[in-house]
């Protein structure tokens, strides 16, 4: 079952259902999903940058040859409620990125990206649901080393540290029916190992949603655990990055089970980042199994 009041109107199930799905979906909902409930969303993310913000605020080229950063993606999302207390969790992606106008010839990586498995745990059910995710990333990808030089790496744009990865966090969520309004919020660790180091993640996530309309925005923190200055970046790739993030978000419900969704993902401030904004269109699939 969804965790929700006792004394919700079946209008009011209704709408942590759509909730249970979308914020899920956005990766900062502390609902779970109803045993065989199916969340699905393929998401085509586009971004660009000319500049990337250094370790001490400043403006420096995207890449050291100069020219611009070109970035494409397939995202793959999904879950699955196996349990009451346990919904599993999975992400992948196909991306593209290139560096073209630069002093030399364009060049770059097309690959896919890490597959993310794991679930996200019910602590507590109720109008304040709480419940805890634990991810493991699995590179499909070689290693690269952003402290080798550019000539001698095996990818020239990586897609990730081509480590094996493991995150969690801890969500905590509300709605404040009867108005269509709800929050998330969640704070948690990367753990990547090697010289990437482990940054902290935080975000805050507002919505107003009804049968046929989501209006979100997250807020997003990233703060590393080493100094951004220490070390190098390629691409969206990055040693040591702090970022922070507003990400807004809309969906339009077309059919029983199917919605249209739009984003935007700006960064308000950062070091050791792309100066660039990620837009995003996606079509989400909210079902259950058999």
């Amino acid at each position: 079952m969804i965790p929700r009041p006792r004394s919700l109107a079946p209008a009011g199930a209704a709408l942590l259902l759509v909730l249970s799905g979308l914020a899920a979906g956005a990766r900062a909902g502390a609902w779970l999903q109803p045993v065989g409930g199916i969340y699905a969303e393929a998401s085509y993310l586009s971004s660009s940058a000319d500049e990337r913000i250094s370790c001490r605020g400043g403006s420096e080229p995207a890449e050291p040859f100069g020219g611009r950063y070109h970035d494409r993606q397939v995202f793959l999302y999904g879950e699955y409620g196996f349990r009451p207390w346990l919904t599993l969790v999975a992400s992948t992606a196909v991306k593209d990125q290139r560096i073209r106008d630069a002093a030399v010839p364009d060049y770059g990586t097309r690959s896919t990206g890490d597959l993310r498995l794991g679930g996200r745990w019910a602590l507590h059910q109720g109008s304040w649901p709480l419940s805890l995710e634990t991810l493991v990333s699995v590179p499909t990808y070689p290693q690269t080393d952003l402290r080798v030089g550019v000539g001698q790496r095996e990818q020239f744009l990586p897609a990730g540290s081509g480590e094996l990865e493991a995150q969690w966090s801890l969500q905590i969520g509300h709605s404040l029916h009867p108005l269509p309004v709800y929050f998330s919020a969640s704070v948690g660790r990367l753990h990547r190992g090697g010289s990437f180091g482990d940054p902290w993640r935080a975000a805050l996530e507002v919505g107003w949603v009804t049968d046929r309309l989501l209006l979100k925005s997250d807020v997003r923190w990233s703060l590393p655990s080493g100094d951004p200055c220490g070390s190098g970046a390629a691409g969206d790739v990055a040693n040591h990055a702090r970022r922070f993030d507003l990400a807004p978000k809309v969906g339009w419900r077309v059919s029983r089970a199917l919605w249209l969704q739009a984003s935007v993902d700006w960064l308000v401030s950062g070091r050791n980042v792309l100066d660039g904004t990620v837009w995003g269109l996606s079509v989400a699939w909210i079902g259950r199994r058999g």
